[in-house]
């Protein structure tokens, strides 16, 4: 009897076992580049692939050396499926993303708070605002159910409208090449920070070509379910030849964050660029609604948050002809004051992600900002293990800066400004894990562009154009 209740045991747990699997998995990509017109790179960044021009720097030349996440993400992570029958599973995602050459997860905000001194001797030209901030599962941290009815799953993720440009990129958001992978701010529909919503939920469904996806960002406030909240949708029809996608998406109290520390630093409402406080610089501030400008109560680095509400609306498609698949998409962003700005104090947000904040600011937009993207590319498969892409991109925003800063020649968001890049990329597969690469990209701006001052008439300087190239070697586990 014993005998028979241990194998029964036995059996059950090898049944349980066979019901349910935990992988592994990752991907590493490591690279050497160099960039023309660009700062030192960032050890904190996601990427250290420069491609943004160093605006007004002095010391802007040509940076060479090691660039991680040239063309995929670095990350590593752990999946989770159980099946529970009639169709049912539970799944898990738990990932991280790696900077490879520094073995540290990204922290963006770190670099935020330390400074993007551009303008100053030994400047660092940081990834800017962007959705991976240090934390322990930064790229995802999800649990869900699916069924024949869908896909759902709550946690941390990437937004629908990423997910969307994912797909559709001809670079597949690759940060050395497509401008939609090393600037989050299109799936972010706006600001970088939100290309990943935290206290979120997502729901796919796929009934043959037709997909739909649903994502909803919780609020958790008190002031009610719309303030700091998201929705999103997405809508297509997909099979192998061919596919168009729709997404559109709203976030209230969108978050972007800057320098914090001490004085105003250029953000959205300020020109002064100083990093201690002085009494012009406090006149500044309280000009343009910020009423603090002090680091925190220690004297530690501190961050600086802009909120807004912002709107975007996206189409793309893809079609394949033999060896070929073309893509292409459009994406229009519209991003202004938040509608409940006393929600958006400091007192309400005393840090962000760990990061202490100095000061919030509520009306950094004196008119809309209107940004369009537009892509066009395709992917020709020269060989089973050479692939070949090329794509042309062109973003345009509009004048939407305040009065204070067109009184102060601050070029920066008070002209209309675009930007063209051209990007090429090969693909060699040694293995279906293994593969080496080698890009090239070229950006020309007309006109200052958003995260910089150069291009203003009044002083002369010229926005430089930007020459990124890199090779390296991509392994997946």
């Amino acid at each position: 009897m014993k005998k028979t209740l241990v194998a029964l045991a036995a059996l059950a747990a090898t049944s349980a076992f066979a019901q349910s699997s935990v992988t592994m998995y990752g991907t590493l990509d490591v690279g050497f580049g160099t960039v023309n017109n660009a700062l030192n790179s960032d050890p904190n960044a996601g990427s250290a692939v420069l491609n943004l021009p160093a605006t007004g720097s002095a010391n802007a030349k040509r940076v060479t050396g090691m660039m991680p996440s040239n063309t995929t993400a670095s990350k590593w992570g752990i999946k989770g499926l159980e099946d529970m029958g009639g169709g049912m599973k539970t799944m898990f995602t738990l990932e991280s993303a790696l900077n490879l050459p520094y073995g540290t997860n990204p922290n963006g905000r770190l670099s935020d708070s330390i400074g993007n001194t551009s303008s100053g001797s030994g400047g660092i030209q940081t990834n800017g605002e962007g959705s991976l901030q240090g934390q322990m599962f930064d790229r995802e941290a999800s649990l869900g159910v699916s069924g024949a009815w869908g896909e759902l799953k709550a946690g941390r993720m990437t937004t629908v409208t990423a997910d969307m440009i994912g797909a559709y990129d001809p670079m597949r958001v690759g940060y050395s090449v497509s401008p939609l992978g090393f600037n989050g701010g299109y799936g972010g529909a706006g600001f970088t920070g939100e290309g990943r919503w935290d206290n979120s939920i997502k729901y796919n469904f796929t009934n043959g070509p037709l997909v739909a996806s649903l994502g909803y960002k919780t609020a958790g406030t008190t002031n009610g379910l719309s303030q700091g909240s998201g929705l999103a949708a997405a809508f297509g029809y997909e099979t192998e030849q061919s596919g168009v996608k729709f997404a559109v998406q709203k976030t209230n109290d969108a978050m972007s964050v800057t320098n914090g520390v001490g004085g105003c630093t250029p953000t959205a409402n300020t020109a002064a660029s100083g990093t201690a406080a002085s009494a012009a610089t406090t006149a500044a501030c309280a000009a343009n609604g910020v009423t603090s400008n002090t680091f925190n109560s220690q004297g530690s680095p501190a961050v600086a948050v802009t909120f807004a509400d912002t709107s975007a609306a996206t189409l793309a498609g893809r079609y394949n002809i033999d060896k070929t698949t073309i893509k292409a998409g459009y994406q229009y962003i519209v991003t202004k004051n938040p509608a409940n700005a006393a929600y958006d104090s400091a007192s309400n947000f005393p840090s962000v992600t760990g990061m202490p904040v100095s000061y919030t600011v509520t009306n950094a937009f004196a008119n809309q900002r209107q940004q369009k993207m537009m892509w066009i590319g395709a992917n020709y498969q020269a060989s089973p293990a050479l692939e070949l892409s090329g794509a042309l991109y062109r973003l345009s925003t509009n004048a939407y800066g305040t009065a204070y800063q067109v009184a102060n020649n601050y070029g920066t968001m008070t002209d209309t400004s675009s930007e063209k890049i051209a990007s090429v990329m090969a693909n060699y597969s040694f293995t279906k894990r293994t593969k080496v690469y080698a890009t090239a990209m070229a950006s020309k701006v007309a006109g200052p562009a958003w995260w910089g001052t150069s291009g203003n008439a009044a002083t002369g300087t010229v926005m430089p154009n930007v020459r990124t190239f890199s090779t390296g070697i991509v392994h997946s586990f």
